[in-house]
């Protein structure tokens, strides 16, 4: 079992957030987009401390994890997530979205809130992780949905399911 110090430093790294080069297929960390702020992965509990706790969930556990972040924005953009399979050096792997999920690999994110009484204007969104058929790292995508065939304008996280 990995000690929490350890469970720590991953969960600071797995948390950056990337973009997506397509031409290298290697995942790098960089933000994207100026407007997208207080980016967080983490498992979902009621708990506030759950926040702090690292981006890695077993295979088949209770608590998804859950996906924050905020738009500087008046009116809500239409977002969209893909989950991406990858391999111990993080490239991209070989299997297909249907050899690890349920359903198909692609996901509206619909739940936001206005943020009420802010000198900034802002929309808070949250998006449950899909659940997974195997182990390993992954890596959510997201991405305005007017925007899906620019792989430049792509933010991702990374985060592990263990066994």
């Amino acid at each position: 079992m990995p000690s929490d110090k350890f469970l720590w430093v991953l969960s600071s790294l797995l948390l950056i957030i990337s973009s997506l080069s397509l031409q290298a297929q290697v995942l790098h960390n960089q933000v994207m987009e100026e407007n997208i702020v207080s980016v967080r992965l983490f498992p979902r509990s009621s708990e506030f401390a759950a926040q702090m706790r690292p981006a890695v969930i077993p295979l088949r556990g209770s608590a998804p994890l859950r996906l924050s972040f905020d738009d500087l924005a008046y009116d809500p953009d239409m977002y969209s997530a893909k989950l991406i399979h990858c391999n111990a050096d993080w490239t991209p792997s070989d299997l297909r979205d249907n050899d690890f999920l349920d359903q198909f690999n692609e996901f509206n994110l619909t739940d936001y809130q206005y943020a009420i009484d802010t000198r900034v204007p802002y929309i808070h969104f949250n998006f449950d992780i899909p659940s997974v058929t195997k182990s390993g790292n992954y890596v959510i995508r997201v991405y305005r949905a007017e925007t899906r065939a620019k792989p430049s304008s792509h933010s991702a996280l990374w985060f592990s399911i263990t066994k």
